[in-house]
């Protein structure tokens, strides 16, 4: 026998005399042999173990606890006396030796303890010993007059190592009014192995046993800990009694038994717990719904005859249909798809019914999720006894698992007699990428029914797999089928699944005798084919016989155009194919060149413009008019001016507006434009159509254009809108303070005088109500030193000094302290929203400050608020005198810092000066009139004073 098992073994007499005595007593002998236990362990041996830690790794921690395991029981007590009760103010401090050694402090002893118990808890045989008199070492000194807090650390440590041997002792604390949670959830820790039906082993029948002692006198608290923990450890035995408590129990107690119940997982709970489920209170009967879903979910794990149990319950939740309710759907239909057997299939099925949409839609897509061939086979089998809407459901289910062995019931579903049955195995169809499915579906096309056929055509559509995409090319190969239908169907279909090897194919169907197939055929090849059937399809474009027919065969040379060689390779071919062709061939050539676009497409088709065919020429202007780029635009004009038709001079007018409003042409050439094309303009109509293209030029002189055509009523309106337009886009902005601004303002107050458009109303104010911050010709200069983010806020630098002098010499340099290259002041201008940025202005940008000065022409003296935000600090002087003075390191917000102060009649003198530690670097600035607190419009801003 090792010296650790023979400690362990002397101190078990011990621990077993000690083990009758209660919590409140504890005999003079037990004292003595606890005390004579812990005096077989010197203080300098503990002391020792205790300057070890805190361990500094798991190794180091581990050889700790194995040597104070080997020190025995009388380690252990003598541990346990020094753990100390908060706030304790006398005997000495824990790890302190009766002989002055170093005080380890209190925390050590309980890593000490805490260590051991996660050491003797490990799994193992030559763990088992060490465990047991822990254990028992523990539960004897639980039954001494420990204080309270000492007792909960004990218990607390019981968690990771208790054994059946401490039950007794840990339940005796249960009716405890402090400790019972501790008891209970050290109980807990208890359980053992758990079995297949949830059954506990050795060590947690005896904590069972100990919860089951205290139930009948538990009450309050204590009861609800008690039933609590015979409910985790699942004890069947316990349901009776845990029923009973249930009676006139409050409310929080009620909640703790019927988890209870529902987590034993009992048959015999179903009662009670599904009673619950019927309460009056919302709250309770939410948490007993959740209760019953656990116990269903117990039951069916059980297995056997509770499966049964189980689907009853959940067929009673499923009952409960309201809209509410749909979450409890969902999970009772997860529930039913974990159960095994049959016995979920009832539920499932109802659930797949159910005429809400997002029940089915779960119910369907959760049961195609569980997994098995017999599961399929179990469904497909119910496929032969369920009337047609359950067949459906049933159907979509399994395509949706994918499963192969279903789908031969499937393809022999798509012959169902119900519509919604057939229409369900079709689109379960092509879920399958077989070549079965395939030819079953390819098949469906030429159905006299024409939701199979549009069922058919969706599910080839989206059939996963390259053979599913042969055996359709392999059906277009074969001639002669079955009818119009379906062969604009597959045309369709093999188009939607990008089938470029069909192309050669396809192109057989370009003469087929049914004009919708030949125009399915044409926009197939639109979309699969390149520039190498090119000249097959020039040569099949004549027998393009109806509109729809010739549209597809333009949109498909188009196609292939656009995307082969240069310009010339691009048009070549369809010039060519213009001499000797029909008025309606032509037709559709100068079309598809009039798309395609470009100088080499462009002469055909001005040349078409003279050609002795009216039709023709109608379509040479028509293709103009939707010309893709600017090189039309002089033959526009001239059929805008010279055409005989008024139609055709209308459409180039339209197409010569729309080119001259795209492009990257200078402002002032798009404006010479848009004068010569107004001057052709005779209707209000093509009046108001120049005016939407003028409004797109943001210049002073397109805005003066406008003008005079407000005193038209015709056309008021859109040159109010063309002039808002104008002003909103333009560089040269309505509150600049030159005369640009100003006959920008008077250009939109006339407007506001004499429009009626609500919005364009509102858009011309809003303009007129908008400072411009973007045209404020502030004057920087920086960087200077700025030492710790703050040191030169209170320094005066020259330039500084100047401007508050009145002496604003924008010209001069200035040398920084310390001498290097000379600062002078430069021209920055602040964002749309007021922010100035010095980031970008200057170098370097950390520990530094910067100062922005402008000139503001007021036309009276009066009172305004000074308004800024700065990113850090700011100083703010008006006309030498300093109104803001805040030393921060802060984020710039506009407005954070307003003061009042009084303009001067003519010029005044603004100055900041902005430091910066590291980080954003700007500022917010402006005047605001006192009553509105909204920005003055009638100051004018200049680098220095004028005049």
């Amino acid at each position: 026998m090792t010296k650790v098992n023979s400690i362990f073994c002397r101190a078990a007499a011990v621990v077993l005399m000690a083990a009758p005595l209660t919590a409140s007593f504890e005999s003079r002998e037990v004292q003595a042999q606890n005390a004579q236990t812990a005096n077989a362990v010197s203080d300098a041996q503990i002391a020792a173990l205790l300057r070890r830690l805190p361990a500094p790794d798991a190794t180091t921690a581990a050889a700790v606890s194995r040597d104070l395991a080997a020190l025995g029981p009388g380690a252990i007590i003598k541990l346990i006396g020094m753990l100390q009760e908060p706030d304790a103010a006398d005997g000495p401090r824990a790890g302190e030796t009766p002989q002055g050694g170093t005080e380890t402090g209190d925390a050590k002893v309980e890593h000490a303890l805490y260590g051991l118990a996660v050491h003797v808890g490990r799994s193992g045989p030559e763990a088992i010993a060490e465990r047991r008199l822990f254990t028992e070492t523990l539960a004897s000194q639980l039954r001494t007059a420990l204080p309270m807090p000492t007792k909960r650390f004990l218990l607390q440590q019981l968690n990771f190592s208790g054994g059946a041997e401490a039950a007794s002792a840990i339940g005796g604390f249960l009716l405890d009014p402090e400790l019972y949670d501790d008891a209970a959830q050290a109980l807990i820790a208890m359980r053992g192995e758990t079995g297949a039906a949830g059954g506990i082993g050795e060590t947690g029948g005896a904590a069972v046993a100990a919860l089951r002692a205290a139930l009948p006198q538990a009450r309050g608290r204590n009861l609800s800990a008690v039933i609590k923990a015979l409910g985790v450890l699942r004890d069947a035995a316990s349901v009776p009694a845990i029923t009973r408590a249930m009676n006139g129990a409050d409310r929080d107690t009620r909640q703790v038994a019927i988890f209870a119940l529902a987590n034993i997982g009992d048959a015999a709970a179903t009662k009670p717990v599904m009673a619950a489920t019927e309460t009056a209170s919302l709250y309770e009967r939410g948490q007993a719904t959740d209760a019953a879903l656990l116990l269903a979910r117990r039951l069916a794990e059980v297995g056997g005859a509770q499966t049964k149990d189980a689907a009853n319950i959940y067929r009673q939740l499923q009952k409960r249909t309201g809209e509410a309710d749909r979450p409890l759907q969902i999970a009772v239909l997860v529930g039913l798809s974990k159960m095994s057997g049959s016995g979920s299939d009832a539920g499932l099925l109802a659930g797949m019914t159910s005429p809400d949409n997002q029940i089915s839609a779960a119910a369907i897509t959760t049961t195609a999720a569980i997994p098995g061939k017999d599961v399929t086979a179990r469904w497909v089998g119910r496929l032969k006894t369920v009337a047609p809407p359950a067949r459906a459901a049933i159907l979509t289910m399994l395509g949706r698992r994918a499963d192969a062995s279903a789908l031969p019931a499937i393809l022999a579903a798509t012959k169902d007699t119900d519509a919604a049955a057939r229409s369900a195995a079709i689109a379960a169809a092509g879920n399958f990428g077989s070549a079965n499915a395939a030819k079953t579906l390819v098949a469906l096309l030429g159905s006299q029914d024409a939701g199979d056929r549009k069922a058919a055509q969706t599910a080839l559509a989206q059939m996963p797999g390259s053979s599913a995409t042969t055996v359709m090319a392999a059906a277009l190969a074969t001639p002669g089928l079955s009818s119009p239908q379906a062969r604009r169907a597959l045309l369709d279909v093999l188009a939607t699944r990008r089938a470029t090897g069909s192309v050669t194919a396809i192109q057989a169907y370009l003469s087929d005798k049914d004009t919708g197939v030949r125009t399915a055929a044409w926009s197939a090849i639109g979309t699969l084919g390149d520039a190498s059937i090119r000249p097959a399809l020039l040569r099949a474009l004549p027998k393009a016989q109806t509109d729809a027919e010739r549209s597809e065969a333009e949109k498909a040379l188009l196609a292939v155009s656009r995307g082969s060689g240069d310009e010339a390779a691009r048009v070549g071919p369809i010039v060519a194919a213009l001499k000797g062709a029909s008025v309606p061939v032509r037709a559709s050539l100068l079309r598809v060149l009039g798309r395609i676009g470009g100088a080499a497409a462009l002469s055909p088709v001005q040349a078409a413009l003279k050609d002795a065919d009216a039709d023709i020429v109608d379509t040479a202007v028509r293709a103009l008019s939707e010309w893709p780029d600017s090189g039309a635009l002089p033959t526009l004009l001239d059929v805008a001016r010279n055409a005989p038709k008024q139609t055709h001079k209308v459409l180039a007018l339209r197409g010569y507006v729309r080119l001259a409003g795209t492009g990257n042409m200078p402002p002032d050439e798009r404006l010479v434009m848009f004068r010569q094309v107004m001057a052709l303009a005779a209707r209000p109509e093509e009046k108001k159509l120049v005016l939407s293209g003028i409004g797109g030029v943001p210049t002073l002189s397109a805005l003066s254009m406008t003008l005079p055509f407000l005193d038209d009523a015709a056309i008021r309106e859109e040159a109010a809108a063309a002039a808002v337009g104008i002003a909103q886009n333009s560089a040269e902005d309505q509150a600049r303070s030159d005369a640009t601004g100003e006959q920008t303002r008077a250009a939109l107050r006339r407007v506001v005088a004499v429009a009626r458009n609500e919005q364009t109303l509102r858009q011309a104010q809003e303009l007129l109500d908008k400072p411009n911050y973007a045209a404020r010709p502030w004057q920087v200069i920086g960087p200077f030193p700025n030492a710790g983010g703050n040191a030169g806020f209170d320094t005066a630098f020259e330039s500084e000094q100047d401007v508050l002098k009145g002496a604003v010499d924008l010209d001069r340099g200035y040398t920084l302290p310390g001498g290097g290259n000379a600062v002078r002041w430069k021209a920055a201008r602040s964002n749309n929203e007021g922010l100035l940025d010095f980031n970008p202005l200057f170098s370097p940008n950390t520990n530094t400050l910067a100062y922005a000065t402008i000139a503001v022409r007021s036309p009276n003296a009066r009172s305004a608020i000074v308004s800024v935000g700065s990113d850090d600090g700011a100083r703010v002087w008006v006309n030498g005198q300093q109104v803001i003075s805040k030393n921060v390191p802060r984020s710039a917000r506009p407005g954070e810092d307003q003061v009042p102060v009084q303009l001067k009649a003519g010029w005044n003198q603004i100055l900041l000066k902005i430091t910066q530690g590291g980080g954003g670097w700007e500022f917010y600035f402006d005047l605001l009139d006192p009553a509105t607190k909204k920005p003055l419009l009638d100051l004018e801003y200049a680098p220095r004073p004028q005049g």
